[in-house]
């Protein structure tokens, strides 16, 4: 899709392989990066007015469009050319970063500073502590107003500082004519702040669905397993949990992008992603990450290439050449002060066939290549790799039972036999 190369990546919607997620991973690590460094920077929550509905392709007749077309809602075509009409103002930032007439956030994560996040109309800008830039930023949002047909609500906008900016915060909302918000505030729905959010956070999130819920007593175990073992095909959250997780990794090793790159720059820094733990301080997102690894790596293997991901130390298992060693072994020569004596007998036999085996490994320039051992084609999918974990954890059931050609609750009957019902 052409429209998807020429979007700014900043924009995470409408556009296959960009995911609301995304752009609320980003925000967070933001935040958390600007507070934990004690960073002095200003995010402005953009809040457009109908942006659909007033939204202006072109003012001028053109070749491909006529003049003065809105963009209506239930077009197939409006979120492609609403975003073309939306990334108009994260080029205009771009040329002003350029410029030096605005600075972005974190430039230690992201390459120039993050200055702006968008998904679709949900715009949050991000600047240097500077009263300056900030006019200039806001001359920028008029532009765009008068070029797009998009009018900005500035008196429904969020402003939040951080170090020294706490200081200027009334000069900073003069500017932009809204009021400072405050913490933990919602993007996307989500809750977003620097800490740990408590459940009274999350009650707003809940609520939406609250009043429609009415709870049963049931063996969820049984009836999460497939149905050929007895169950009834409900997802088991948990197991959901862990495969969702596990595709934020995947992504992370194989795309490049803001997210990915904030990631690599303040988790991994140059490791291999087998060799990264959680350490006290890190986010709780990066906790979740780092818990599902190993489910990860089991079921992956990495092509050697030039081995900057491969540490069979740490992830043996998963690399593509296997070497055929005791782990025990490999434990023992892990230590600094390695004794001739420890290498008698068979761990001696064994130590010459993993020198034999290494002798015979060749590197090239090449990068790595990940491949996803549950798939004919190598690529991860969530839904292989959930069969995979509740085909483990459920236990074995005559598969016949479906296929009986018996009443409905004669079948029934039978199952709760099976289950000792």
């Amino acid at each position: 899709m052409v429209a998807q190369k020429v979007i700014q990546p900043s924009q995470t919607a409408y556009f296959p392989g960009r995911y609301i997620l995304e752009g609320v991973t980003i925000l967070h690590k933001t935040i958390q990066e600007v507070h934990k460094k004690k960073l002095n920077g200003v995010i402005f929550k953009v809040d457009f007015e109908k942006a659909y509905d007033n939204g202006s392709v072109a003012n001028d007749v053109g070749r491909y469009f006529q003049t003065n077309k809105g963009l209506r809602q239930g077009d197939p075509l409006s979120p492609i050319l609403f975003n073309l009409v939306v990334d108009m103002l994260a080029i205009f930032i771009t040329r002003a970063k350029e410029n030096g007439q605005v600075q972005g956030l974190v430039p230690r994560l992201v390459d120039g500073g993050l200055s702006i996040l968008q998904y679709a109309d949900d715009t949050i800008l991000f600047m240097e502590h500077n009263l300056e830039q900030a006019k200039n930023m806001k001359i920028i949002l008029r532009a765009f107003e008068k070029l797009s047909g998009l009018k900005i609500n500035f008196h429904k906008g969020e402003l939040f500082c951080y170090g020294e900016a706490k200081d200027f915060v009334e000069h900073y909302s003069q500017i932009f004519g809204c009021g400072v918000g405050n913490l933990p505030f919602r993007y996307l729905g989500i809750p977003m702040n620097h800490k740990r959010l408590s459940n009274k956070d999350w009650e707003q999130v809940e609520e939406r669905d609250s009043h429609k819920k009415k709870y049963r007593l049931a063996r969820w175990k049984i009836l999460c397993m497939p149905k050929e073992q007895g169950g009834f095909v409900i997802r088991n959250l948990e197991i959901q949990n862990i495969c969702l997780l596990s595709k934020w990794f995947y992504k992370l090793i194989n795309e490049e992008g803001v997210w990915p790159n904030i990631l690599k720059t303040k988790y991994l820094r140059g490791k291999a992603i087998g060799e990264v733990q959680w350490k006290p301080g890190d986010s709780h997102f990066w906790s979740s990450l780092t818990k599902v690894k190993e489910h990860f790596l089991e079921l992956s293997s990495f092509s050697l290439h030039d081995g900057s991901q491969i540490r069979f130390w740490e992830i043996g298992g998963s690399v593509t050449f296997r070497l055929k060693i005791n782990t025990h072994l490999c434990i023992i020569l892990l230590g600094r002060n390695i004794s001739q004596r420890a290498l008698v007998g068979d761990r001696l036999q064994k130590w010459e066939e993993l020198v034999s085996e290494i002798a015979l490994v060749q590197l090239d320039d090449q990068p790595h290549s990940f491949k996803w051992n549950l798939s004919k084609h190598g690529c991860f999918t969530v839904n292989s790799m959930y069969r995979h974990l509740v085909n483990q954890t459920a236990l074995p059931l005559n598969k016949f039972l479906s296929k009986l050609k018996l009443p409905l609750k004669i079948k029934i009957f039978v199952w709760f036999l099976f289950k000792g019902g």
